[in-house]
């Protein structure tokens, strides 16, 4: 029994020790570490550098549909070319950089250990409204986005949660989580992005 962790995350730890979490209260180690015959879960690099997944043909941005089905069955995620133009990037990237500051300047931020949470998207700035509606003039790929989402959830799907995750340098990443809906009972799926 691992404390502080229930199943399955319990005994995914025990069988893979090298994802347990760093203690937030000692330095962060990086490198080998023969306790855990390998690097830790933190410790990477892009897949195309990385001894694992340099070999695996992963997902690429692309158009194609049946592309982005296919990649999202396999892989679990799918990368969609020109998601965004670049001005509804800029435009978001900036309001998310100006919230951060704002809130950090009025002694509020929500600082996760990592970096800092910028919650509630969608109450702070026209470009998220129209990012959580899949308005077109907010995300050009909604569309498709809209489609893939309909498709593997089904219509009327929900998202419960919109925020952005700060990484500051040197910042300790995340343990594994998996975040959950306000209601009882099981759900579907759960989307971060």
């Amino acid at each position: 029994k691992i404390p502080g962790f229930r199943e399955p995350f319990t005994s995914l730890l025990e069988s893979n020790p090298w994802m347990r979490p760093p203690n937030p209260r000692k330095p962060l180690v990086w490198g080998p570490q023969p306790q855990y015959g390998r690097e830790r879960y933190w410790d990477t690099t892009v897949a195309r550098k990385h001894e694992y997944w340099k070999d695996f043909d992963l997902p690429k941005p692309t158009k194609d549909l049946r592309q982005l089905r296919h990649d999202f069955l396999e892989w679990g995620y799918c990368l969609i070319e020109d998601g965004l133009s670049q001005e509804q990037y800029r435009g978001m990237k900036s309001r998310v950089v100006e919230q951060a500051q704002g809130e950090k300047k009025a002694g509020i931020p929500f600082d996760n250990g990592p970096g800092q949470y910028v919650m509630s998207l969608v109450n702070k700035g026209d470009c998220f409204v129209k990012c959580i509606e899949q308005d077109p003039e907010g995300v050009q790929a909604a569309p498709v986005i809209e489609q893939l989402l309909n498709e593997s959830l089904g219509q009327g799907w929900i998202c419960t949660s919109f925020l952005a995750n700060g990484c500051d340098p040197g910042g300790y990443p995340q343990n594994l989580h998996q975040d959950t809906n306000g209601e009882n009972g099981p759900f579907r799926a759960h989307w971060e992005a």
